[in-house]
C-alpha cells in the first residue's frame, strides 16, 4: 500500500476514497505488522524498498552511518489509467 502515493479510490466518492485510505493506513501501520530492527555492525538488511512502507530512527553517531543499496531493474508501470 503506497501510503503517501495513494490519493483516491477509483470510481468511489472523495468521502468514500477518504474512508477507505485512513483504514488501509491504520491497518498496516500495525505493529504486527512492523519489523524493527536493532543494527549492529556489519548487520545486513535486505528488503523491498519500492512498495514498502520504512523509516530509519535517529541515532548518535548518524555521521558515520554507512549504507549501501542495490537497485534492480523494475518494469516500467503505467498508472495513467487509475
Amino acid at each position: 500500500f503506497p501510503m503517501f502515493h495513494a490519493v483516491r479510490v477509483r470510481e468511489a466518492t472523495e468521502e468514500r476514497s477518504q474512508e477507505i485510505l485512513e483504514f488501509l493506513r491504520e491497518h498496516v501501520v500495525q505493529e504486527k505488522y512492523v519489523y524493527h530492527h536493532d543494527w549492529k555492525d556489519g548487520d545486513i538488511v535486505i528488503g523491498e524498498q519500492n512498495l514498502g512502507i520504512h523509516k530509519r530512527w535517529p541515532f548518535k553517531e548518524i555521521h558515520k552511518r554507512t549504507l549501501h543499496r542495490a537497485a534492480f531493474d523494475f518494469p516500467d508501470q503505467d498508472y495513467s489509467n487509475l
